[in-house]
C-alpha cells in the first residue's frame, strides 16, 4: 500500500496538464491534512496608539475589531465555512482554525482586508491585523 495520490488526464497539452495536476492532486493532499491535523493561522493585532480590541462572537464564527486608528466603527467579520476563530496564548493575537486550508486562509485575508489603513502613508501607519504564522496544526510556521 502506497501513500500517494495519482492523477491522470487524456488529450492534454503540457502546461494544462501541470495545472490540472496542481489544482487536483494537491488539493487532495490538502484536504487530508485538513481531516487529520487542521490548518491554525495565527494573527497578530499590531498598534502603535490606539489599542485595537478584538471580541469574538457566536461561538468563534464571528470577530469584531473596534478602536482601529481611533476610530469609532465596529469591524465585524464572519468565518467562512467551519472555520472558528480564538484568542491566542500571547496578547493580541488570534489564532483561526478549519480543517479547510482555503477557508481558514480566506477568514485570515478578509481580518486583514477590514484593518487596512487608508488615506494615509501607509510607510508611517503601520497598524494592522498581520499573519505571522500558519500550517498544518501543531506545526506552524513563522513567516
Amino acid at each position: 500500500y502506497q501513500r500517494r495520490v495519482h492523477g491522470k488526464q487524456w488529450y492534454q497539452r503540457r502546461v494544462h496538464g501541470k495545472q490540472w495536476y496542481q489544482r487536483r492532486v494537491h488539493g487532495i493532499k490538502n484536504m487530508i491534512v485538513g481531516i487529520l491535523t487542521g490548518y491554525r493561522y495565527k494573527m497578530r493585532l499590531v498598534y502603535a496608539h490606539f489599542p485595537i480590541n478584538a471580541s469574538i462572537t457566536d461561538g468563534g464564527k464571528t470577530v469584531e475589531l473596534r478602536n482601529f486608528l481611533g476610530e469609532k466603527v465596529t469591524r465585524k467579520v464572519a468565518m467562512r465555512g467551519s472555520t472558528t476563530i480564538q484568542a491566542g496564548e500571547l496578547k493580541d493575537e488570534l489564532y483561526i482554525d478549519g480543517p479547510d486550508l482555503d477557508d481558514v486562509s480566506q477568514s485570515a485575508a478578509a481580518i486583514h482586508g477590514k484593518c487596512l489603513v487608508r488615506h494615509k502613508d501607509i510607510r508611517k501607519f503601520l497598524d494592522g491585523v498581520y499573519v505571522w504564522a500558519k500550517g498544518p496544526f501543531g506545526e506552524e510556521k513563522a513567516i
